[in-house]
């Protein structure tokens, strides 16, 4: 697990209790975390402006800058990243000039393979994301190795990308008693996880309270709340997995 703290980056197995910290992060940036499937080393991606990519690896301990083409120069990676294989998905957008000086987002994934050091730009269909006036924000997650966009509206649609970079539609969540603030990931069992805000009152903002942690279930159309509430936008929920990584490093050791 990633961590950013300060000019920071905090790298934690909770499965050992070890951690160890990686100068870096005072610079603004946006950074990706894997572990490569090929070499097994966990490895974090940083992307500061103007566009400059360095890699850090446990086994250098230091930052290495690679040659690496951007996908598009108007692109701008954006929130959230889900790791597949090698590669590591991330949301981004780019501004698209319109007659009369307006102008609209057109928003994207671009990917980041570990073994081929190399971006790759996935437009999204227009059928999905709405482009127009504005198109509606979307959510990247994983599902059971798969890549899947989920796009939290009055009803929530979730779309599983194929391998050729199609997509599509599995089902839709329709919620009559509250509203989809925010989607927080799957369960191994493929339910998903959401935020949600009873429908009857006004939608809060970040930061106030009322929202409640809820499960979907596709294979019944049920929604159960958890037993948890609190401010909207605090849930977060990433996977985990057992490994060994940092066993021969020494805890809460600093590399420069």
């Amino acid at each position: 697990m990633l961590l950013i703290k300060g000019g920071m980056l905090l790298l934690w197995n909770p499965c050992i209790r070890r951690s160890v910290g990686i100068l870096g992060a005072e610079y603004f940036g946006v950074f990706g975390f894997a572990v490569c499937p090929v070499t097994n080393e966990p490895t974090i991606v940083k992307i500061s402006l103007p566009w400059k990519v360095e890699i850090f690896t446990l086994s250098s301990k230091k930052w290495t800058q690679i040659q690496c083409r951007k996908p598009r120069e108007s692109i701008t990676l954006r929130y959230s990243q889900v790791v597949i294989g090698s590669c590591i998905y991330r949301v981004a957008s780019e501004r698209i000039s319109l007659p009369g000086g307006y102008f609209t987002e057109k928003f994207m994934i671009v990917s980041f393979d570990l073994i081929a050091k190399e971006f790759r730009a996935i437009d999204i269909p227009d059928k999905i994301i709405f482009p127009v006036p504005l198109p509606f924000r979307f959510i990247i997650s994983k599902l059971k190795g798969s890549l899947v966009v989920i796009v939290p509206r009055g009803e929530v649609k979730v779309w599983k990308m194929e391998p050729e970079c199609s997509f599509t539609q599995l089902y839709t969540i329709k919620t009559p008693d509250s509203y989809i603030s925010d989607i927080v990931g799957f369960r191994k069992n493929g339910k998903l996880v959401v935020e949600t805000q009873d429908r009857g009152g006004r939608l809060r903002f970040f930061g106030e309270k009322d929202s409640a942690l809820e499960v979907y279930d596709p294979c019944s159309n049920d929604i159960n709340n958890l037993g948890f509430s609190g401010q909207n936008g605090s849930f977060f929920i990433s996977s985990y997995k057992e490994t060994p990584h940092l066993l021969d490093h020494s805890d809460s050791c600093v590399y420069p």
